[in-house]
C-alpha cells in the first residue's frame, strides 16, 4: 500500500515538473516573440522618423510650382530643395566651390535641377514619379497629358526629335511609342515611351523657347 502511494506521489511529481518544464518553454518562447515584436516596432518607428523628414509629395509639387518661375536662382532652388548629395555635369562629379557655367544639382536618379549662369533652367524628373505639375505625373498616358496641354499646333510622326516648341514628335525616329511635347508657355517639356510620360521637365524660363538655355536635349529612349 504504502509503495502505491509513494508511485502515485512519483507520478503526479513527474506530471508536474513536465507541466512546469512545459509553461517555462511557453514562457520563453513568448519572450522571444515579444522581442522579435519590440524590434519589429522599433523598426517600424525609425521607418516613420526618417520618412517624416523626407518632403511629402504635395510639399514637393508646391516647391516645384513655386521654384518654376522665370529668374529663379540657384541659391533659391537650394534654399527650397536643400543641398544636393552632388553637383554633376554629363558623368563628371563636380566640386561645390568650382563650378561650371552650365552643371546640375543631383538630388537622385529621379529628381535633378539643371542650372546655368547661377539661374534655374528646368527641374527634372526622370523615370520614377516624385512630383506631379498641374496634373502631369510621370506615368501619364499621351491621351491624358494632351487633355491638360491642349493640342498641339503640329503632329510630326516617325522623324527625329527636332525640339520645335507647341510640336508633338511621334514615335521619333520611327520608334513606336517614343514622343516628345515641348509647351513653353506652360512650363514643361515632356517626354514618353510607350505612349506615357517618362520624364518631366519644369521649366523655369520665360515661356518663349523650345529648347533650355543651354541647348541641352534628351531623346524619351535615353530613360
Amino acid at each position: 500500500m504504502q509503495r502505491k502511494k509513494i508511485a502515485i506521489c512519483a507520478v503526479a511529481v513527474a506530471a508536474l515538473a513536465a507541466l512546469l518544464l512545459y509553461q517555462y518553454a511557453r514562457a520563453r518562447s513568448l519572450q522571444q516573440e515579444l522581442q522579435t515584436a519590440n524590434a519589429q516596432i522599433t523598426s517600424l518607428r525609425q521607418q516613420i522618423e526618417e520618412a517624416a523628414k523626407k518632403p511629402g509629395l504635395n510639399d514637393l509639387d508646391a516647391k516645384v510650382l513655386e521654384l518654376s518661375q522665370p529668374g529663379t536662382t540657384a541659391e533659391q532652388v537650394i534654399g527650397r530643395l536643400g543641398d544636393p548629395p552632388k553637383y554633376v555635369w554629363g558623368d563628371a562629379i563636380l566640386t561645390k566651390g568650382h563650378l561650371p557655367e552650365t552643371y546640375v544639382l543631383w538630388y537622385s536618379d529621379s529628381v535633378m535641377a539643371l542650372i546655368s549662369k547661377g539661374m534655374l533652367v528646368e527641374i527634372r524628373n526622370e523615370g520614377i514619379a516624385e512630383f506631379s505639375y498641374r496634373q502631369l505625373r510621370n506615368g501619364s498616358s499621351l491621351e491624358d497629358v494632351i487633355k491638360v496641354c491642349g493640342l498641339p499646333d503640329n503632329v510630326i510622326v516617325g522623324q527625329p526629335n527636332k525640339f520645335l516648341p507647341r510640336t508633338l514628335y511621334k514615335d521619333i525616329d520611327g520608334r513606336e511609342g517614343y514622343c516628345y511635347y515641348c509647351r513653353p508657355d506652360q512650363h514643361v517639356r515632356l517626354f514618353f515611351r510607350d505612349y506615357r510620360l517618362c520624364a518631366l521637365y519644369v521649366t523655369a524660363e520665360d515661356g518663349t523657347s523650345g529648347k533650355n538655355k543651354t541647348g541641352a536635349t534628351r531623346q524619351a529612349g535615353e530613360f
